[in-house]
């Protein structure tokens, strides 16, 4: 309220979206660039393999010298994710499948490699145990997870995805966006929740079309939204 308050109207809401748009980017978001290990985590849909290959992709620009590996981690009941490989022999770089029972050892003792970027299939409540444990064993420091998130989920689903992946601290990648667009009670949603977005992606190509959020981009496109809805409103008000 403090943002809007005694302002005009083009002025308040112009000041209330720059305040959610600060509030919701991830100031730290291209931080994975230098991480070791990359857990990506979502439901089935969500366009989450799509966003791990998005993600080699960007490593292997910033880091052209680097081993890099994709992976599947897959749970007790989840199959091998094909599409994984596809985008591997795209990207030309070696992909592996694991399970959630790979032993947290094991990720210490792989040195074939110099940064690992996992799509997880397993349920949030096995990817959540397996991830906390890795960390336990390896260190925070050298591990990040990027939950994905398509741009047209609705405010319960929203609520119930970040609140499966909450002891996670995840950065949001929002995801499908070249398909549909976030309004703003999806992002009203999103900061009540507290979550903070690190990556904005659409799906129609892998190499490309995703970017690290930033305030002037994430104030833009909230902006745009908000002047479209409200010109609809309005037209919708002069018809009747």
């Amino acid at each position: 309220k403090a943002t809007f308050a005694g302002l005009s109207y083009e002025d308040g809401y112009n000041a209330f979206l720059a305040r959610l748009a600060t509030q919701l980017v991830d100031p730290n978001a291209e931080s994975i660039l230098n991480k070791r290990l990359i857990f990506v985590v979502g439901a089935t849909g969500t366009g989450r393999t799509t966003i791990t290959a998005k993600i080699v992709a960007m490593l292997r620009d910033a880091h052209p010298m680097k081993e890099i590996v994709a992976a599947s981690l897959n749970g007790k009941h989840t199959p091998t994710q094909s599409d994984l490989r596809g985008f591997g022999r795209l990207l030309n770089v070696p992909v592996c499948d694991l399970s959630i029972d790979t032993p947290e050892s094991d990720f210490d003792k792989m040195t074939d490699y110099d940064v690992m970027i996992l799509d997880v299939t397993a349920s949030p409540e096995e990817a959540c145990q397996k991830i906390r444990n890795i960390k336990t064993r390896l260190g925070p420091q050298d591990i990040a997870t990027i939950l994905a998130i398509p741009g047209s989920t609705s405010q319960t689903m929203i609520d119930l995805t970040l609140q499966q992946f909450e002891t996670l601290n995840p950065s949001v990648a929002l995801t499908k966006l070249d398909e549909c667009e976030t309004t703003p009670a999806e992002f009203s949603a999103l900061a009540e929740q507290q979550a903070q977005i690190g990556i904005l992606s659409g799906t129609k190509s892998v190499i490309g079309a995703a970017m690290f959020a930033s305030e002037n981009i994430l104030l833009q496109y909230l902006l745009e939204n908000f002047t479209a809805g409200r010109d609809s409103d309005n037209i919708v008000l002069s018809a009747e």
